[in-house]
């Protein structure tokens, strides 16, 4: 009930962002979402040149239309590695999401690169984690044994047998 409560009335409709003179590229998603109460709509891409602008957000409510203008700031921009993960993680699922239904080879591929580039999960990507700290001797690998923790509850003597 709490879910159709919450969908059946959103706050804005038909969203529309015009992000000034900053020069944007790279925006995800491409469709933006109706935005409902408790539920942000969460947009990342990429800008150049200043941020020294308004962005203006524009959709309806309850059939009329309404414009919130937000000045986008003159702070110092970040350049955390961090963000580029943030932005590549939304520009896969947007890609993800366009691909529903079937795969889409160019799509595929681009996912493909996205997350290799930005070492990151996805439909057409699998990592492995290799301990670097034991190394084996000899031609061929052997076997080494990694001390686990019993699971509590567990009794020791009665799960592993002695050699």
């Amino acid at each position: 009930d709490a879910f159709y409560d919450r969908i059946s009335h959103p706050a804005l409709t038909d969203v529309k962002i015009d992000f000034g003179t900053m020069q944007t590229s790279d925006v995800y998603p491409k469709t933006i979402a109706d935005l409902f109460v408790g539920r942000p709509i969460i947009l990342t891409g990429r800008f150049a040149g200043s941020t020294d602008t308004n962005i203006r957000v524009t959709g309806s409510v309850a059939d009329k239309t309404n414009v919130i203008t937000i000045p986008a700031g003159q702070e110092e921009v970040g350049t955390h590695p961090g963000i580029a993960c943030v932005w590549a993680r939304k520009k896969i699922e947007d890609l993800t999401n366009r691909n529903i239904g079937g795969i889409g080879e160019p799509i595929a591929s681009e996912i493909l690169q996205t997350a290799l580039k930005y070492n990151l999960m996805s439909d057409y990507t699998a990592f492995v984690a290799v301990d670097s700290s034991e190394k084996t001797s000899g031609e061929f690998g052997v076997t080494v044994n990694v001390p686990v923790p019993v699971p509590d509850g567990v009794k020791y003597e009665t799960t592993v047998q002695e050699r």
